[in-house]
């Protein structure tokens, strides 16, 4: 910035200043010629003179008296000591005027020396005059004016540094003054001007430099080294590929970068003028690279703000938001108080670095009200009934090793299996059904297709074997029987596909999204007759983009429902192991690991972890994105399915469960990938048949409104069962395979009554 002897030229007529200086007064010295001229033609400029502010007998006034700090001065003394200390000067040609050409406003003030004395007069001795000394010799570069406004303004407010270096492409918006120090009159005017404005309005004599176009690779270097390296970086902005590309430079330069984030008072600081080999964002973000940033949206960022923020640091409303964003709100929000604490937090760990008192690298949570935020729950323990006896049959050990291989919702595996001699009797385990799975429809399923694998696996065995289901009556806990026959008896069960008997250990889950391609109609016709094998069960199919297309938003919606539903939520989640090591001690759930989850949706699905986060979510009348997977999932499949029974009762899902096993091994042969989608019949399925029973108001509403496309779209309003929902896709195949229960936990060698 100029300094009194280097002026901004100034057209008095228009009162337009040159480009150069629309952030910069122009000072005008009266006891030059050439200032004086100047000065009154400015003032002689019509309608459109300069507002004159002449306050300079007050700045002595106060200059005097902070000399004096001992001393209670009358007027009279006052009066004679401004006297003595203007000599025999016109007050007007004492200090400077400073026109600041963009508001019109001609300001008599001190000179720099003076000015800054009494400016800085305040902070003694929080500051010392030799720190102050030191601070005015400190270049201190801020890239991001909406947190960075706060900072930089923080700084000069205290004058903790010498130079500002400004850089941010932005302009105003109307949204923007919810945070930034800015009226009406800045809206579209770039926020590098309103700040430097504000600057030079605060104190002139502070040297600023701005970088409208923001920072990039072509001019990084300069904002960082040009007129003298920078001694610190601020670092606010929403790129993150710039976030990145300024932390690598500053490190190579030996430059400390301090990010202040407007929530839950969240400050980093990272010397890298001590520590040259930090790594980038504390290990968070080292491994990212700028040109893999660019060119992100919002949502797209989503997941990398998330690990460079890491979320149970962050509010439970901005985690709630982020889920909102590019839906009921264009981007993440930030409050004023917010934005305000962080720009103290900021400028006082500048301070301490710029006059080297101790300020570590760290992630700081400044003033937070505590919040633990979400935690990755541990696995729910089920009090497991203490065997008495280990089954020891090697024969029986394997049928029923191979049937627990069977899929079940949530990878509950809801069986507990009783052997004894030539005989395995097979229970539900009410334990591990759950509120979603109404009337342990579910779980009678999941029986079925256990029961499936049994079976075959006996015959691989060459054994005959004999199914009695229901033995204490529909309905019961004790599901099915099954004896094992010599050879020829009229008792045993058919030997329908033995041949499928590999396919057992092959089968996966692939939730992979996929492209959608057509699955030939031969594949479409034996998956439907491994369906209809089971005497009783059908199947439709939806194959058509029209169909598909609201099949998906139907899932989305019930999805979102489930995911806002206190009750479902919790299960849901409880449901879920988030390390491999909880899986394998836990033997059940569903590994994280396993979804084939997308970055952004890994991310979203931590920030659903917390159910204080989805209260606000449903508070708002938002969560709309909660539908998205769904859509993208369903616009990724070559077709979907629907298993139908013709009765609601256990023996009918116990079927349904027998036939959706069938189909699933012989995709697996045919290698068609399948994946179950059972919230949207289960809810229904409270709502037909249950007549709403643990729905709220609102999810009863908005289910009712979706019934009838359902209905029609299946063609199903006569009143059929819906047993099993599942999508088919085509591509590559899964490796990642939901674990299994110790056998010994499911599997006892005494006879039990039901549990």
């Amino acid at each position: 910035m100029p300094s009194p002897d280097q002026k901004c030229t100034i057209n008095p007529d228009s009162l337009v200043q040159r480009d150069e200086c629309e952030w910069r007064p122009a000072f005008f010295r009266l006891s030059e010629e050439s200032d004086r001229t100047q000065f009154q033609r400015l003032l002689r400029a019509g309608p459109r003179q300069p507002r004159v502010f002449d306050s300079i007998l007050t700045q002595v006034h106060d200059l005097i008296k902070t000399r004096l700090p001992g001393r209670k001065l009358t007027g009279e003394e006052l009066d004679a000591l401004t006297r003595e200390h203007l000599g025999n000067r016109p007050v007007d040609e004492y200090g400077v005027w400073a026109y600041y050409g963009w508001s019109g406003r001609l300001v008599h003030i001190l000179n720099e020396a003076e000015f800054i004395e009494l400016r800085t007069n305040r902070n003694l001795y929080k500051i010392t005059t030799d720190e102050q000394q030191e601070l005015a010799s400190k270049r201190v570069g801020v890239v991001g004016l909406s947190v960075g406004q706060a900072i930089a303004l923080t700084v000069v407010l205290e004058r903790s540094a010498g130079e500002l270096r400004l850089a941010d492409f932005d302009r105003i918006d109307l949204s923007n003054l919810n945070r930034l120090r800015a009226g009406v009159h800045c809206i579209d005017v770039p926020k590098v001007l309103v700040t430097a404005r504000e600057i030079s309005e605060i104190d002139p004599y502070l040297r600023v430099e701005v970088f409208p176009e923001g920072i990039n690779e072509a001019n990084i270097e300069a904002f960082l080294t040009t007129g003298g390296k920078l001694h610190a970086v601020v670092e606010e902005c929403d790129s993150l590929d710039v976030k990145i590309l300024i932390r690598h430079r500053a490190r190579q330069l030996g430059i400390p970068v301090v990010m202040a984030t407007s929530d839950n008072g969240m400050l980093d600081v990272e010397r890298f003028d001590k520590e040259p080999n930090r790594p980038i964002l504390h290990g968070l973000a080292d491994d990212l690279q700028p040109v893999a940033l660019r060119g992100l949206s919002t949502e797209q960022k989503v997941p990398y703000v998330a690990k460079i923020l890491d979320l149970s640091n962050a509010s439970e409303r901005l985690r709630a938001s982020l889920l909102e964003v590019e839906q009921t709100i264009s981007t993440w929000p930030q409050l004023g108080s917010s934005v305000t604490s962080g720009g103290g937090d900021a400028a006082d760990a500048l301070r301490r670095i710029l006059i080297g008192e101790s300020m570590p690298s760290g992630r700081y949570l400044i003033g937070r009200i505590q919040n633990e935020g979400a935690k990755f729950p541990n696995p729910s323990v089920r009090s497991e009934e203490t065997t008495t006896q280990i089954c020891e049959d090697i024969l029986l050990r394997d049928l029923v090793g191979q049937a627990v291989l069977a899929p079940s919702g949530g990878n509950a595996q809801p069986w507990k299996w009783v052997a004894g001699e030539d005989r395995i009797d097979l229970f539900l385990d009410p334990h591990r059904s759950s509120e979603l799975d109404f009337q342990w429809s579910g779980s009678y399923t999941a029986l079925g297709c256990a029961t499936e694998n049994l079976i075959m696996a006996a015959h691989h065995a060459q054994r005959e074997i004999r199914l009695e289901t229901f033995p204490a009556g529909p309905q019961a806990l004790h599901v099915a029987r099954f004896r094992l026959l010599a050879a020829g008896d009229s008792e045993a069960q058919p030997h329908w596909r033995d041949d499928l008997y590999d396919q057992i250990a092959l089968r996966r889950t692939n939730r992979k999204r996929g492209t959608r391609q057509a699955i030939p109609f031969g594949i479409i016709e034996d998956l439907t007759s491994a369906a209809r094998s089971i005497p009783s069960i059908d199947i439709r199919w939806l194959t058509g983009e029209n169909d598909l297309a609201l099949i998906g938003e139907l899932v989305g919606i019930t999805d979102r429902l489930r995911l806002l539903s206190p009750t479902f939520h919790r299960e849901l989640f409880g449901e879920l192991r988030w390390t491999k090591e909880a899986a394998v001690a836990d033997g059940a759930g569903i590994d994280v690991e396993t979804l084939e989850l997308s970055p952004s949706d890994r991310t979203g699905l931590e920030i659903l972890l917390d159910p204080k986060v989805l209260e606000l979510v449903r508070a708002w009348g938002g969560g709309r994105k909660l539908e998205e997977p769904a859509h993208r999932l369903i616009a990724g499949s070559s077709a979907v399915g629907l298993i139908f029974a013709p009765q609601a009762g256990a023996l009918d899902f116990f079927n349904g469960g027998r036939a959706f096993q069938r189909l699933w091994l012989m995709a697996t042969r045919l290698g068609i990938c399948i994946q179950p989608i059972t919230v949207l019949p289960y809810l229904l399925a409270r709502l037909k048949r249950g007549r709403g029973e643990g729905l709220d108001e609102q999810m009863a509403h908005e289910l009712c409104a979706l019934l009838p496309r359902w209905e029609q779209l299946f063609d199903n309003r006569s009143g059929p069962a819906e047993v099993m929902l599942f999508r088919l896709g085509t591509g590559s195949d899964t490796e990642k395979r939901s674990l299994r229960r110790p056998l010994d936990q499911v599997l006892s060698a005494r006879a039990i009554a039901s549990p």
